[in-house]
């Protein structure tokens, strides 16, 4: 569960699996802290979701090809203008996009994930979009 949630933001990279490592360890030194002991998956996720965050804080945005996307330097050089593009965003903007645009997420299933208000979910989409848009465009 919590390499899965890593992974809706990270992408499937060693990081995601670090971070994993990692929210499993907060977890079990924290455990006492878990208000719904008889059924912790939400407040795992909670966890999981923060340490992918941190992790992002500091390092560049993923880049994920389409699986079956050819290997073309064009595609390469937008997918590197996508990167930098990114990284401009914050991270919970970007953890938004990742969500929404790489996992196929609806803004509802996103606001439910992230225990946010749908408005602000569809703010930071649309601010996020806005800042890729000037970003992107030559």
């Amino acid at each position: 569960m919590a390499l899965r949630e890593t992974q809706r933001t990270l992408g499937p990279t060693p990081a995601a699996d670090d971070a994993a490592q990692e929210t499993v360890l907060r977890a079990w030194r924290h455990q006492a802290k878990c208000a719904t002991a008889d059924r912790p998956e939400a407040w795992l996720r909670t966890i999981a979701r923060r340490e992918a965050l941190r992790t992002l804080e500091g390092a560049d945005p993923p880049v994920w090809a389409a699986p079956d996307e050819p290997d073309h330097a064009d595609a390469a050089a937008a997918s590197v203008d996508v990167a930098r593009a990114l990284k401009r965003l914050s991270a919970r903007e970007r953890d938004v996009v990742v969500r929404h645009y790489w996992h196929d997420m609806s803004c509802e299933e996103i606001a439910g994930e992230l225990a946010c208000p749908l408005g602000t979910i569809k703010v930071r989409l649309h601010r996020a979009r806005h800042k890729l848009a000037d970003a992107l465009t030559p």
